[in-house]
């Protein structure tokens, strides 16, 4: 059966027809996104996911539009679709720039209800010291430089080794606006790791924003959640992963040496600054922003 068919019947749309196929169509209610699952574990969590951040966060969301008979999403062919809204219009970020910490935070915090675990693991520091060994003989000066700065790298995991081993959907998201509030439209994608998604955007947020707009952001990202989860998401954010990445880099044949080492230097030094710049103290674990 047509998918236009199977939809309208199972929705109660009227004169359905494609806009984009095979990904927007247009009903006598407006245009409607479709999404197409293979796996139905992915498709319970982001309805799963989508719901409890409306729910408890109040933010818009492409959450599933349910049919007639108050189902998610219908069987199609090998798998199932679902119906969403459609929304074209970008948010303007530039005036609230607290809405992207605000939103990792709810996040956060809602991979927490839905996983159902604490979600907590260890930096891997003695892997990573292994991974380091066979460098000295192929690459001695970046070994040097890698192994001088493992002092500091001790440093960055003195105060708590435990990182946040939850993930949260934001791989390929966008940001829209209806009617004047924020709706996040997340990918079908698997969630990510947050302790690859946070220390991204603090570096983001640094290279990109003003100071004031970075410490909005980071203030956000801090402003409703307990002591406990906070010290986790300083670890996250403060963990050496930069010294981690270099040295997973550097196993692969034929790497770009130079571009590798001229990037992790890079972002060690904004690492330095972003501490500097927050006041984040690593051995107590305190979080303020400097004014």
């Amino acid at each position: 059966m047509d998918v236009l068919v199977i939809i309208a019947e199972k929705y109660g749309f009227k004169e359905v027809s494609w806009v984009r196929k095979p990904e927007v169509i247009m009903t006598h209610l407006g245009k409607r996104k479709l999404s197409y699952w293979r796996e139905r574990d992915l498709l319970e969590y982001h309805l799963n996911f989508r719901d409890r951040l409306f729910s408890k966060y109040g933010i818009l969301c492409n959450r599933m539009i349910r049919t007639i008979d108050h189902e998610a999403f219908i069987p199609i062919h090998q798998g199932y679709v679902s119906v969403h809204d459609s929304v074209e219009e970008e948010f303007a970020f530039e005036h609230f720039p607290e809405m992207e910490g605000y939103l990792l935070s709810s996040l956060i915090d809602v991979s927490v209800d839905v996983n159902n675990y604490d979600g907590l693991a260890t930096f891997p520091y003695r892997e990573t010291l292994e991974a380091l060994r066979p460098i000295k003989t192929l690459y001695p000066q970046p070994y040097l430089l890698l192994v001088r700065l493992i002092p500091e790298v001790k440093k960055r995991l003195s105060y708590n080794k435990s990182i946040s081993h939850l993930s949260i959907p934001i791989s390929n998201h966008s940001i829209k606006e209806v009617m004047g509030q924020f709706y996040f439209e997340i990918s079908d994608e698997e969630p990510v790791p947050v302790y690859e998604v946070l220390p991204k955007a603090m570096y983001v947020w640094y290279e990109k924003k003003g100071q004031e707009e970075f410490k909005q952001c980071f203030n956000a990202l801090f402003k409703e959640i307990d002591s406990e989860t906070s010290h986790v998401l300083i670890q996250t954010i403060i963990a050496p992963w930069d010294w981690w990445s270099c040295i997973q880099s550097l196993q692969y044949k034929g790497v770009n040496v130079n571009q590798v080492m001229e990037e992790f230097v890079e972002k060690w030094e904004t690492m330095r600054k972003i501490t500097c710049t927050v006041q984040l103290s690593i051995s107590e674990g305190r979080v303020s922003v400097s004014e």
